[in-house]
This record gives C-alpha cells, structure tokens and sequence, in this order.
C-alpha cells in the first residue's frame, strides 16, 4: 500500500506544477479581459469561464495534499521524528489552496469586465486562504532544500537512531577499544568515512551547501515576490499605479514555490 501512495504522490509532484502553470497560462490568455500581467490566478474563478478556474486550484490543491501524504510516509518508514516534519507544511499548502476555490475572491481590478469591485465574507477568507498558501509554500520552500542536503540528512538520522543504540550497545570499558571497531573491521573513531556515532552530530558549520541553497533561495523568492505582488496591488486599488504587474508578481510566487515542491518532492519520494 505504501508503495501505491508512493507512486500516487511521485506522480502527483509531477502533474501539480504542470496544471497549475499550464491551465493558467492558457486560461488567462485566451480569457476576454483578463490581463495575466494584472489580475492574479484567483480572479480566474470568477466570470464565465470561472468554473475552470475553480478546477484548477482544487485540482492543483489536492494534487499538493497526495504529495504531503506520500512525504509523510516517506518519514515514518526513515523512522524520522515528526517535528518540523515537511509533509505538514505541504499539506497546509495543499488544503490553503482548495480553501481558495472553496471561497471564491471578490471581484476587483476592472475583472470580471463590467463587474462592480465590493468586499464580501467569503473574499476576506479567499485572502486569508491565500495568505495561508504563500506561507506554507515558503516554509516549505525551505524545509524541503533542507531535507534534500545530504549532510542535514547525515544530522537527523545521527538524531534518529542516538536513543537506539544507545539502548544496545554496552557502555564500555575503560580502555576497552573493541567497541570502537565496526563489524568491517574500520575503526569509527578515526576514519572520517565510517559516519556518525550514535548520537553524535556532524558539523556542518552552519553553512547552507547544494539542495539548502536552493530551497532558500526559493522560500525568499515566493515570500519577496508575493509581498511585492500585495504593495502593487494596494497602490492599483488606491488609483496611484493602474495597470499595475500585480499578476507578474503572484505567478512568480506561486509557481516558484510549487515547481520546486514538484521537483524537490520527485527527487524525496524516489530516492532510495
């Protein structure tokens, strides 16, 4: 059965940034008076064809929830502590986005054409959902670079497997260097290849190497361009920048945040 979820979820980190940036892509341009560069992804649930939109984030959305199903078995089999766990963040990410097909945006910014702009309930919980999105994505943007960096990974599964064993092994006696041998005859204590004693943990510096670069370097991108997507969207609505690339901005949050859970979640979920 794990090996159903697994397959289910490696396959759903594939399609997930696929439909997302696809269908919206294809929608926004070919919708009547609707600016990509503009109006954000929500605005596309409204109008005529709005019903297409609203597929779109509850498809994507669930598409995101199989995939945190599959990292969450992934971290169970591993023995991984569930603290900080990533699969969680994934998860919010993927509910926070059915939440915003569920309560539909109010419309605004001259979209749906002719529509007149008005604040409603269901718009402020739209945003809030929205909100919800854009953080998890970040957090998940991070944990997930971290989760990827082999030598992070050396440092949990030191963690892991400390209080194991710990409870095996003898404590030993003064002197006693048999202990010390592994069963290949390679002493732990010396050779810098054995790995990790139990319990013990390897010193990264504190430095950001590979795979932690990257997933930084992409929690700081959503988070950067969605608070630059919200200041152009306040001054588009105050009549102080019409027209203003909102939209350029949300798509570059958006996408970045779920096309790195994409090909990071791929790489997690096959990987032996």
């Amino acid at each position: 059965m794990k090996d159903v979820r697994t397959c289910i979820a490696t396959a759903a980190a594939i399609l997930a940034p696929a439909t997302m940036i696809g269908v919206d892509l294809t929608d926004g341009a070919t919708r009547p008076g609707y600016q990509l560069t503009r109006h954000w992804i929500s605005h596309l649930s409204l109008g005529d064809r709005g019903w297409l939109g609203t597929v779109k984030l509850v498809a994507v959305g669930l598409l995101i929830v199989a995939i945190a199903i599959g990292l969450r078995d992934r971290a169970r089999a591993a023995g991984e502590t569930p603290r900080g766990a990533t699969w969680k963040s994934v998860a919010l990410a993927g509910l926070a986005l059915v939440s915003t097909a569920a309560f539909p945006i109010d419309p605004g910014l001259d979209y749906p054409p002719g529509a007149i702009g008005r604040q409603t309930w269901h718009g402020g919980l739209h945003d809030l959902a929205g909100l919800l999105v854009v953080a998890a994505l970040t957090v998940t943007a991070w944990r997930l670079g971290r989760d990827l960096d082999p030598r992070g990974a050396t440092v949990r599964a030191a963690i892991t497997h400390a209080g194991q064993r710990a409870d095996a092994d003898a404590e030993p006696a003064a002197g006693d260097d048999t202990d010390a041998i592994s069963e290949s005859g390679i002493d732990e204590r010396t050779d810098p290849t054995a790995g990790p004693a139990s319990g013990q943990l390897v010193d990264t510096g504190g430095q950001p190497t590979g795979w932690r670069d990257v997933g930084r370097g992409v929690a700081a991108l959503v988070l950067t361009a969605f608070l630059t997507c919200a200041t152009l969207v306040t001054l588009d609505h105050a009549g102080l920048f019409p027209g203003a690339p909102a939209g350029v901005f949300e798509r570059i949050a958006i996408y970045a945040g779920i096309a790195w859970l994409g090909a990071a979640g791929t790489r997690l979920l096959t990987r032996p």
